[in-house]
């Protein structure tokens, strides 16, 4: 179908002629400014605007709502044929119904790939392709001359510079602008990261950071259409290796340049990643000029068979679950001051869970130095502390209930599984952290948050004024990142959301939101 939207009377046969006034008699009355428009999606193999756009969307909103039903109701590859007279020719300025100015560059902010190299590049410039979800390309650029400036042209007294200069400088030199955009449909982010060999997502620690430049590496993975190369620390190796969509783990770029010679290469090691108002993974993608739907950002990891029956011998060994109680983990880290929950909770938290007959199993490792495990001293409690590597851990939480965790790790471990998780969370939000699973950011998760006036407190470092003195003492060599990081408090110091505000009741509740 040809659609001639605003046709006045320019009345075309072989279209569908439309137009909001009935007097000029279009095959359908239909204001385009008026929303949904009543014509089907991907209808349109071509569309003309001549002298329409000028006189739409007096508003942002309503010119972003048009362009929006603009892709709805175009075919793949639809040609837009657009006509519009000059914002600085007199015929435009002269006429209150022009409402909106058009030159050609404002199509970029349309444009999916241009949008996404902006993106990566650093550069200004507002996404409305990733915004709006529309994504057109300009294919033709011609502007008519006004009569003066076309004979100046024809008789050679100026050059395609001259008129290129005229054009930025003077009025009433274009008299109009005819523009084809081409529609990119179906809509599919990263464009700009498919014209290279490889994508290379480089995040070398924190068992929790790196398993979110996992689940970054299946959206980078199914955007690119490329190779995923992970470049991370040899301690994280095999836990990289095991993500079905990374097709090289290396240590080092060395390494990435003897595989591929053209290569898309983010390093999201920096602190701003985690200091992001967005998820974490969608900071990485960012990174990349890309953004993505939530059912290509979970984590997936292949456990494999040796891990699977260690699990099954593993719980076997214990004695069976009471028929309607739950298998709860606890990670019951003590460390890093703004994300420890004092021990004397921990205990109460799994006595509470004995007592109300489910099976608490504690899990982690002894030997982390910032975080290391510990064990609630209580009776009817069962510790696989040390006993399991991060894979195995994976396998025992898709055979448990719930899982509660102050920590970055287990809980994006638990996003490779379908278990409960409540976090506790104090310098960082959730949302910025919680993994995604099953298309949806919350999925089966609970955020247990502080009452202090500063939660998340991590965002205070935005604050230039703030973190002013302690970059100094960074720069000086006196305090290092990673310390900052374990002990940042707005609250004086006093880590009372971690000790005082998050109290058992409230993780109890969450915990019965989730799992009875």
């Amino acid at each position: 179908m040809k659609l001639n939207l605003g046709c006045g009377g320019d009345y075309r046969q072989g279209w569908l002629n439309v137009d909001k006034w009935p007097d000029v008699r279009p095959d359908l009355v239909m204001d385009l400014e008026s929303f949904p428009w009543t014509l089907e999606d991907n209808s349109a193999d071509e569309v003309l605007l001549k002298h329409v756009l000028t006189n739409i969307g007096q508003s942002s909103a309503t010119f972003e709502r048009f362009i929006q039903e603009l892709y709805r109701v175009c075919r793949p590859d639809a040609l837009i044929r657009i006509e519009v007279t000059h914002p600085r020719h007199k015929d435009f300025l002269s006429d209150p119904s022009q409402v909106r100015g058009i030159i050609p560059e404002m199509f970029a902010c349309f444009d999916l790939r241009t949008v996404e190299l902006w993106q990566a590049n650093g550069l200004p410039g507002t996404p409305l392709a990733k915004r709006l979800r529309v994504d057109f390309e300009r294919v033709d650029l011609k502007y008519q001359l006004s009569p003066t400036w076309e004979r100046e042209r024809a008789e050679g007294r100026i050059d395609t510079a001259g008129i290129a200069h005229a054009i930025d400088t003077y009025n009433n030199v274009v008299e109009s602008i005819d523009i084809v955009l081409r529609a990119r449909k179906p809509f599919r982010p990263g464009h700009a990261l498919r014209t290279v060999d490889a994508v290379c997502i480089d995040r070398r620690g924190g068992m929790g950071d790196v398993l979110m430049a996992l689940a970054a590496a299946k959206a980078l993975k199914a955007l690119s259409e490329r190779s995923v190369v992970v470049l991370t620390a040899p301690e994280f190796r095999r836990l990289a290796q095991a993500c079905p969509h990374v097709d090289h783990v290396v240590h080092d770029t060395s390494a990435l340049h003897d595989l591929y010679a053209n290569v898309r290469y983010h390093e999201v090691g920096p602190a701003a990643y985690g200091l992001s108002r967005f998820h974490q993974v969608d900071a990485y993608l960012n990174a990349f000029g890309v953004s993505a739907d939530a059912d290509i950002k979970n984590l997936e990891l292949n456990t494999g068979e040796q891990a699977d029956e260690k699990i099954a011998r593993l719980i076997d060994s214990w004695p069976a679950l009471a028929p309607g109680r739950r298998r709860v983990l606890l990670h019951a880290a003590q460390g890093n001051p703004n994300r420890t929950w004092p021990m004397a909770r921990w205990d109460a938290l799994a006595s509470a869970l004995v007592e109300a007959g489910h099976q608490v199993v504690i899990i982690g490792t002894t030997g982390v130095a910032d975080k290391p495990a510990a064990i609630p001293q209580v009776d009817g409690v069962l510790s696989a502390v040390d006993a399991l590597d991060a894979l195995e851990t994976v396998a025992l939480m898709r055979r448990s209930d719930a899982l509660v965790s102050a920590d970055n790790g287990p809980i994006h471990l638990a996003g490779a599984s379908d278990i409960a998780i409540v976090g506790l969370f104090s310098v960082v939000t959730a949302a910025c952290r919680i993994p995604y699973r099953h298309g949806q950011a919350m999925w089966r998760a609970e955020e247990v948050r502080p009452s202090c006036k500063f939660y998340p407190c991590y965002h205070q470092m935005h604050d230039d004024a703030v973190f002013a003195p302690f970059m100094t003492r960074i720069q000086q060599g006196v305090l290092m990142v990673n310390e900052l990081f374990s002990n940042w408090c707005s609250d004086g110091g006093s880590f009372s959301c971690m000790k005082e505000q998050i109290t058992v009741p409230m993780v109890m509740d969450a915990l019965s939101r989730l799992i009875g």
